[in-house]
């Protein structure tokens, strides 16, 4: 199976073991809180409206863009464009539609709004394997939005950021803007998840310099937890952190799920966090119809969020307002981590021992059957902290193994079956913290051809 699709089938899996499942219908949910362990059903609330146009719409619900203070946006998602020339039978299957050919009627169809949008986001997943050839399709596929709308790119966990910015030159991964009285940051989750330090640093320095407009964010995955997806939980924290001095509720709009839900996230003497997902606008991939979100800014305030399926005639859902949003109660914010040094793609090459059979997918490496991956991190250099645990962040098949000699390997680490992506941490004997540790990661079944996925690997003191 092409290695490219595996983030999104193992997502898949996680979505239906909690509870994620198509509903054409709309039903209302009930549920008002929401923990880790509660199912994820789709968040599909709201008034069904004949009205296919925005002009009546705004005028039911008394709106009136004024293109400075007031305005409203588009935001697309999981668009998951392909090259004009590729015919993977998988995505055949798994889509069983010409997903370009569904961007273009959206695209059309925003253009007739009168009065038009501010400008149209896209959360991520622009395209499918994060190829060159892609993008040049999606950069095409754009050129239909009239001039006058922007539009706004947001990275995935299918993109590439490298690859994304050969063909939109001039663009970055993540940056913000303005817009009335709004301070929109564009967040760029990679494949992780998780944002890297430089950008939490960019994040924290960015909101504090805008401090006196309201903050709304756009990013590919949302801060609610997926099951076994630890770093849902960093990003929450991280975000958190970057707001925490944010006097009014932040907004923040992805995509990811394949499916509409809306939910706050509570922290207590924290801002509130009013998440918005939004299904894939193309193809309903199994959840939710697909369509787009239509977000309406008066001042200060969101006057409304509705949602239209991608089918001229259909109509507006508006959502209730926010105060009736579930509530997602997250578990307690984790005291800050003191890593002594951190292996990330990329900036690890003099950690690097032996490498065969791994290659760089930008953040993180896959290691096919036949291959392994093996660290050497001297542990004597910190030798002032008493007890050391090793981190590591992986997903699919592995085993890992760690030596004191580069012979002797033990297994500390296996995978049962293809896993979501998980942090995992081992505490590493007293009598190694005077040489190297050496960190090996192989592929568990070789035979079966879906390799294993590193992300990250850390050293920090025991706490």
């Amino acid at each position: 199976m092409n290695r490219s699709i595996l983030p999104s089938l193992i997502l898949f899996g996680v979505m239906l073991l909690n509870g994620v499942t198509a509903d054409d219908r709309f039903k209302q949910e009930k549920s008002s809180s929401l923990t880790d362990e509660s199912p994820k059903p789709c968040y599909s609330l709201g008034e069904q409206t004949s009205i296919s146009d925005v002009k009546t719409l705004f005028n039911k619900l008394s709106f009136v863009p004024d293109a400075n203070s007031s305005f409203y946006f588009i935001q697309l998602t999981d668009t998951h464009i392909y090259g004009e020339d590729e015919a993977d039978p998988e995505a055949k299957v798994i889509y069983n539609s010409d997903l370009a050919d569904g961007l273009k009627r959206l695209l059309t169809e925003i253009n007739g709004f009168q009065p038009r949008p501010a400008f149209v986001v896209i959360t991520g997943d622009l395209v499918h394997s994060g190829t060159v050839k892609q993008y040049l399709r999606l950069k095409q596929i754009a050129s239909v939005l009239e001039p006058e709308i922007k539009l706004y790119l947001v990275m995935g966990n299918h993109d590439r950021a490298d690859k994304f910015m050969e063909v939109f030159t001039g663009r970055q991964a993540y940056f913000s803007f303005n817009q009335g009285q709004w301070h929109f940051a564009v967040l760029d989750n990679g494949n992780t998840g998780k944002l890297d330090d430089m950008q939490c640093q960019w994040l924290c320095r960015d909101i504090e310099a805008n401090r006196d407009k309201r903050l709304l964010l756009f990013q590919h995955y949302s801060m609610v937890q997926q099951k076994d997806f630890e770093p849902i939980r960093v990003l929450r924290e991280q975000v958190i952190s970057a707001i925490r001095e944010c006097r009014d509720p932040v907004w923040v709009f992805c995509g990811h799920w394949h499916s509409n839900y809306l939910v706050q996230c509570q922290y207590t003497g924290l801002p509130v966090v009013n998440i918005v997902t939004t299904t894939a606008s193309t193809n309903s991939f199994g959840y939710d119809a697909p369509g787009y979100r239509l977000i309406a800014i008066k001042d200060r305030d969101i006057a409304f969020t509705a949602f239209k399926r991608a089918n001229a005639a259909s109509g507006f859902r508006i959502d209730p307002p926010q105060k009736e949003y579930p509530v997602y109660a997250p578990p307690a914010l984790l005291p800050p981590r003191k890593k002594l040094v951190t292996l990330k793609i990329g900036c690890d090459e003099q950690f690097i021992k032996a490498s065969t059979g791994a290659g760089k997918e930008r953040e993180y490496y896959f290691i096919d059957g036949k291959g392994c991956l093996v660290y050497a991190i001297p542990l004597k250099s910190f030798k002032a902290e008493p007890a050391l645990n090793l981190n590591i962040s992986i997903a699919s098949d592995y085993i890992v193994e760690v030596s004191n000699n580069a012979r002797d390997y033990k297994e500390i680490f296996r995978s049962a079956g293809r896993m979501p992506q998980k942090e995992l941490s081992w505490r590493i004997p007293a009598e190694w913290t005077n040489g190297e540790i050496y960190v090996k990661v192989t592929d568990r079944t070789p035979e079966d051809g879906f390799g294993a996925f590193l992300h990250e690997v850390s050293i920090e003191p025991v706490k």
